[in-house]
């Protein structure tokens, strides 16, 4: 696993020695607040103190629980039994578990039900009673996927939008990623796909929407290859993709006779780094807006764009004939709302080293 901590926030300092070093020990910096209750039938917990700079509370964030190699995780939490709660202690929050292993590394995001300035206090709870994960903290959003299960499918946390490899050779295979496992493609043939959902989650119409993803290239292919795709990227095809490759990087939308292709940045840029990339479309202010890194990259008038329906599939990189993409996925989101630049900047710092939040000691009750 890539990440040693969970990272969450605009500003704040890099990790600290003993959380680099993996062995699962607290930091020394704890916040000075009265004791927090304890939530019952639990044996241990660990307070996560998330530092942010943001300026606007973001409402219904999903913050990311990434943590490798955790001895105290490894020996005291089955995985499944891993809770998070408020900065009371007992309030319980929803979440998601993706992944979790033996030596105590984990994936788990959290609905926190608002991201606010300054410092605030989380607790995950493990050696108690396994709980279910929930996928009410992706409410707004058209699909979700983590990419860190093996095998020929990738699970939708938010939808069910399951996607498939057409042939066992054509699977991207598992990698270390931003979060847990991404999936490297191969360049030539290796895809994720999906028919057209039937419930019209992924037609976006006339209405305002983002997407979202990680990507790591260290040779592209030719100058347009694309990780991701809903149609799009030429004349008379309709939808929105990314579109990576030997020079500059782009986000796009097309609705058959007018496009808007702002760029994300330059391949020279990028290369051999993790590159979190977003896009908006905002019906609204008529704009279309690329981000590379949290940062706005560039945004074009989408003022001409008419309806991105389509009945075309959904494929995370594309086969041979269809500009393939060389590299690593990980963390594909496609939301069914505008994103405000603090929360685009606030998803990518909850991924990127270095962190904003500090693990405590471990208490036990």
């Amino acid at each position: 696993m890539k990440r040693i901590g969970v990272v969450l926030g605009l500003v704040g300092c890099g990790f600290s020695p003993s959380q680099l070093t993996g062995d699962g020990g607290g930091d020394a910096h704890m916040p000075d607040s009265a004791p927090a209750g304890w939530l019952s039938g639990y044996g241990y917990r660990k307070a996560i103190t998330v530092t942010t700079a943001v300026t606007t509370p973001l409402a219904d964030f999903p913050l990311g629980l990434v943590r490798s190699k955790d001895m105290q995780l490894a020996m005291h939490a089955s995985g499944n039994d891993l809770a998070v709660t408020a900065s009371d202690g007992v309030t319980l929050l929803d979440r998601e578990l993706v992944t979790s292993a033996p030596d105590g590394t984990i994936e788990l995001w959290v609905h926190v039900p608002s991201l606010v300035r300054g410092a605030q206090t989380l607790f995950l709870y493990y050696g108690g009673a396994n709980i279910a994960s929930s996928t009410s903290m992706w409410a707004g959003t058209a699909g979700v996927w983590h990419l860190s299960e093996p095998g020929p499918t990738a699970a939708d946390a938010s939808r069910g939008h399951t996607l498939t490899a057409p042939g066992g050779g054509q699977t991207p295979m598992p990698a270390p990623g931003i979060a847990g496992n991404a999936r490297q493609y191969d360049g030539n043939d290796d895809t994720f796909t999906i028919g057209d959902p039937s419930d019209g989650s992924l037609d976006m119409g006339t209405t305002s929407f983002s997407y979202s993803m990680w990507l790591k290239v260290a040779t592209p292919q030719a100058a347009f290859d694309t990780p991701f795709w809903k149609g799009g990227t030429s004349n008379g095809e309709i939808g929105f993709c990314i579109l990576t490759g030997t020079g500059t990087w782009h986000a796009k939308i097309h609705d058959g006779t007018h496009f808007s292709d702002p760029i994300l940045g330059d391949q020279t840029t990028f290369a051999n780094h993790w590159v979190h990339v977003a896009a908006v479309l905002d019906r609204g202010a008529q704009t279309f807006t690329a981000y590379a890194n949290g940062a706005m990259a560039e945004s074009q008038s989408s003022a001409q764009i008419g309806t991105l329906d389509n009945s075309l599939a959904f494929d995370l990189g594309r086969p041979h004939n269809d500009f393939p993409y060389k590299g690593l996925l990980d963390e594909v989101r496609v939301y069914n709302h505008v994103l405000t630049g603090e929360w685009i900047a606030a998803e990518h710092a909850n991924l990127a080293d270095p962190g904003f939040v500090v693990f405590g000691a471990e208490e036990i009750h």
